[in-house]
């Protein structure tokens, strides 16, 4: 019987294919579940597809998954005027997670447990000396409010948010520590390695996609103040960066077995 030599690859960029169709369609889904938690700042579960479609099939795939997301999103449903930015913005969050695999996957030797705590050093010194700098939170009769950085404007926030990002900053911390020290922080199908590799990843992702581009962009484009933009987003990231890099750890062992059968 005579075989095909390109099938198998055909086969492998049809996969491709498919799966990047499922993982747009799915963040497409996940768009009304997003929770405010800040002002001008919603918890929002469209990165996930978008960051597993850059981990899975690449820096190529996962920025057009993250293109066709965000004008997708526009056009199904409007909110506000389309910003170009914003779209770049999430075809990094899906690009910069494939570089790291691609690179991973070719061999190349990185320290990803000294990386995540360089990462996450930076941020937590970023966030202190913006509010520091720009006085944008307080704490005042069992309150805690920040400014909005369009209104200028306190606005209280509830204590359940608080408690959510406290939460996943002391779990960010822990896992960080345990990295530092090279203790097994990973599951029974995720090694050391994809652990921290995926942690890293995340972290670039959020740190150059939705803080620099898309916080710049909405700073300039509503007439925000730029510093205390950033400090919301950062202050908010130690709660999305580590229940994302969860959730792409969840799904990363099933999809790459599969991705690799046709490869």
């Amino acid at each position: 019987m005579s075989t095909n030599p390109n099938r198998a690859n055909i086969s492998g960029k049809t996969l491709k294919l498919v799966l990047a169709a499922l993982l747009a369609a799915m963040a497409l889904a996940l768009k009304p579940l997003s929770i405010k938690l800040l002002p001008t700042v919603r918890l929002s579960f469209i990165p996930v597809p978008v960051l597993i479609a850059g981990t899975i099939l690449g820096p190529i795939w996962g920025a057009l998954v993250g293109i066709v997301v965000d004008v997708g999103g526009f056009l199904i449903a409007p909110d506000g005027a389309w910003n170009p930015f914003i779209t770049i913005a999430v075809a990094v969050v899906g690009m910069i997670p494939g570089i790291v695999f691609n690179a991973k996957r070719k061999g190349v030797k990185a320290k990803w447990n000294l990386l995540n705590v360089c990462a996450y050093v930076a941020l937590l010194v970023i966030v202190i000396s913006l509010f520091a700098l720009t006085k944008s939170i307080k704490l005042e009769d069992g309150v805690v409010s920040v400014v909005s950085p369009g209104s200028l404007k306190w606005t209280p926030v509830a204590w359940w948010v608080i408690g959510a990002i406290f939460a996943a900053f002391i779990f960010y911390s822990i896992v960080v520590i345990l990295m530092a020290t090279k203790k097994k922080v990973e599951g029974e199908k995720l090694n050391a390695e994809t652990t921290s590799a995926i942690l890293f990843a995340v972290t670039c992702a959020y740190l150059c996609g939705y803080i620099l581009i898309e916080g710049t962009a909405l700073a300039v484009m509503y007439g925000w103040k730029l510093p205390i933009t950033y400090a919301i987003k950062i202050f908010q990231s130690f709660l999305s960066i580590p229940l994302y890099s969860l959730l792409v750890m969840l799904v990363y062992p099933v999809l790459e077995k599969q991705v690799k059968k046709l490869q």
